[in-house]
């Protein structure tokens, strides 16, 4: 709350469903490090990594500053991303191998 709010009497927004939206963001980050990890066999690491510090951030925003999830969904899911854009675009860059020696390239024939 800045002082701005206070002396006008603005109260912060809480809503009941962010404490929840904390621990989704935990498990959506951490399930996006897993799959980055595993060489990202379906292809859901980014959108885990996004959604994760997506909700981390929405948590944070509804008035949940201090929540652990949140905290800790936002930065590992933003170091996911991190992460993935250095294993697909730097590495193959610097070391000149291709991503699908990373990565296992679905195929839909």
């Amino acid at each position: 709350m800045t002082i701005l709010d206070q002396t006008i009497g603005i109260a912060p927004s809480t809503s009941p469903h962010a404490h929840w939206l904390g621990w989704v963001s935990l498990t959506l980050a951490v399930a996006g490090l897993v799959l980055s990890c595993l060489g990202d066999p379906f292809w859901l690491a980014l959108p885990s990594s996004l959604l994760g510090a997506q909700a981390g951030h929405l948590c944070m925003r509804r008035g949940h500053e201090n929540h652990v999830g949140a905290l800790i969904g936002l930065n590992l899911g933003l170091f996911n991303l991190f992460f993935w854009v250095l294993l697909v675009v730097l590495v193959p860059l610097v070391f000149g191998m291709p991503t699908t020696a990373l990565f296992r390239i679905p195929t839909y024939n």
